[in-house]
C-alpha cells in the first residue's frame, strides 16, 4: 500500500471525454494516516481483500463497501470533489490537443477545490489514463498550469484503498447519469448507488450536490 502524505491528492476519472457522460474527481483528506488505519480495519472486519471499485461485480464487496461509505461520510474527513461533464464536446470537430488541453482545466480546478485545506503544494496520485506520450503531455501541460502540484505519482488502483473509494464514488456518479454509455443493469451495483445516494441525503447522483462530504458540479 501506498504510505500517503498529509497533503495528497488523489484523481480518478469514469467515461470517455466528449462521448456521454464523463466524470473526474479528486479526494483530500485532513488525516490520512487515520483514514487508512480505519479503511484497513474494515477490510479485516469484513474479510474482505480484494481490489474495490464500481466495475468489480465481486458479490463480497458489497458488505465492505457500505461500511467504507459509511465510515467516509460519519466518521471521516475525506471530502470528494467531482465534476460531471454532460456535453459531448467543446466543437464537433474538437482536435485531440484541444480535448486534452480542456480535460486539463477540469483536472487543474479540481485541484485548487481540494487545496483549500492543505499547507503549500500538493502530490498529485492518480493511476494513467493515457498512453506514455499522451501521459506526458498532459503531465506538463497541468504542472505548467497549476502551479499549486508539486509533484505526480501514479500507482495502481490496488496500491490505495482511498483511490479505490474515489474510484466506487465516481463510477457511481457516471453510471447514474442520462447520457451514460454504459447503463447500470446489476442488481448490486444498483443496489451501491442507491445506499451511496441515500447517504448523501439525495434523491439521485445526476443533479448538483453540495455536501460537506462530496460535491458534484456539472459543466
Amino acid at each position: 500500500m501506498l504510505l500517503h502524505n498529509r497533503n495528497d491528492v488523489l484523481l480518478d476519472q469514469s467515461g470517455n471525454l466528449g462521448d456521454g457522460a464523463f466524470v473526474v474527481g479528486v479526494l483530500s483528506c485532513k488525516d490520512f494516516s487515520s483514514a487508512t488505519g480505519n479503511i484497513k480495519k474494515l477490510r479485516v472486519n469484513t474479510g474482505f481483500r480484494c481490489t474495490l471499485s464500481h466495475v468489480s461485480r465481486n458479490k463480497w464487496k458489497a458488505q465492505y463497501a457500505k461500511r467504507v461509505i459509511d465510515f467516509w461520510i460519519d466518521r471521516s474527513n475525506v471530502k470528494i470533489d467531482l465534476f460531471v461533464i454532460r456535453r459531448s464536446g467543446a466543437k464537433d470537430n474538437e482536435r485531440p490537443l484541444e480535448k486534452l488541453s480542456r480535460y486539463t482545466e477540469y483536472v487543474s480546478r479540481l485541484v485548487d477545490l481540494s487545496r483549500r485545506t492543505i499547507d503549500g503544494k500538493c502530490r498529485l496520485i492518480s493511476q494513467r489514463h493515457f498512453k506514455k506520450d499522451r501521459q506526458t503531455q498532459f503531465e506538463k501541460m497541468l504542472l505548467r498550469r497549476n502551479k499549486g502540484i508539486g509533484s505526480i505519482v501514479y500507482i495502481m488502483e490496488s496500491q490505495s484503498d482511498l483511490l479505490q473509494l474515489l474510484d466506487l464514488v465516481v463510477g457511481a456518479t457516471q453510471a447514474s447519469q442520462n447520457t451514460t454509455k454504459d447503463p447500470i443493469e446489476n442488481t448490486m451495483k444498483n443496489d451501491l448507488i442507491l445506499y451511496l445516494t441515500h447517504k448523501l441525503r439525495t434523491d439521485s447522483l445526476a443533479k448538483s450536490l453540495l455536501h460537506s462530504k462530496c460535491s458534484i458540479t456539472f459543466t
